[in-house]
Parts: structure tokens; sequence; C-alpha cells
């Protein structure tokens, strides 16, 4: 995978694993606030490639642990507004999806400080087949914090 490089534009990134060998049982599908789409829905084999200036992969580079893999989203230039993010099961398991977000450099005084800031969710159950919403609400200013939080799974299933 390609690492952008987006100080200056801002970046979410998405990470999301689960603690099976091999790659993820889950796909993601991220939704900007204007409707488009970066991801893989693994029910319905279809991929979509939407943002301009966004990639995913999944990255089995062993990560220090057994042969799970991580997958990954980064959006560069992401803009301020919530997202939505779905998170589609193959299989029963557990996830974790960690949100990095770095807001777009804003000059102060004589220099362009950005501000980091990461939430995420961990071990959360999904039923096989089953499609959960994580709503991420990302700002370009630097002041503030990427939050991320899991719509009830009946809200989820009802509203797809």
């Amino acid at each position: 995978m390609t690492v952008f490089h987006c100080l200056s534009l801002g970046e979410l990134d998405i990470v999301f694993r689960t603690d099976n060998n091999g790659p993820p049982s889950v796909g993601v599908v991220l939704t900007d606030p204007r409707g488009r789409r970066i991801g893989f829905d693994p029910l319905i084999k279809h991929a979509w490639q939407a943002l301009p200036i966004a990639q995913g992969d999944i990255n089995c580079d062993d990560l220090g642990r057994t042969n799970s893999c991580q997958g990954i989203v980064q959006v560069c230039g992401p803009i301020s507004g919530t997202y939505r993010l779905e998170v589609i099961a193959l299989q029963t398991t557990a996830y974790s999806v960690s949100v990095f977000a770095r807001s777009r450099e804003a000059l102060d005084s004589h220099s362009l400080p950005s501000h980091l800031s990461k939430t995420g969710l961990n071990n959360v159950a999904i039923r096989k087949r089953s499609r959960e919403i994580v709503l991420l609400q990302y700002s370009r200013d630097p002041q503030a914090n990427v939050t991320a939080q899991l719509q009830h799974p009946l809200y989820a299933q009802r509203f797809r």
C-alpha cells in the first residue's frame, strides 16, 4: 500500500481487524458526508472507490502477532462532518476499529500546526451476515477531536 502524504490537507485513517488468522472476517464501507464511498461489501461482493484521494488495503505484513491481518482505509483531505462506517460480517466474530484523524494544517504565527486525535471500538461482537453502523465525527478544525459512536444494531438493520 502506498501511503499518502496529506499533512497539509488533513487525514482520516481507519484500521480494522478481527482476531482470526488471515484477512479480517469483516468488510467495511466508508461513506463521507457527501455520500461518496470507499470500501468492500463481502456479502454482495461489491467495491466502491468514489472518494477523490483515498485508498483501502489489507495489510498482512505481520504486526508482531500471529497470522492476523488488518484492513486500512485512508482518506486524504477529508471534509468536516459525519462519516458512516458500515461493518459487514462474513461470519460471527468480534472486530476492532481504530480511527486516527489529523486536522488540516493551519497557519499559526509562523508555523503550520495540525492536530492529531484518535478513537476506537474494541472487541465488538457481530453476527454472521449482519451489518453495523459506526458514525464518525470528523472536523478539519485543529481544535476538534474525532469521535466514533456505534449505532444500535436494530437501527442498522432497519434502515440499511
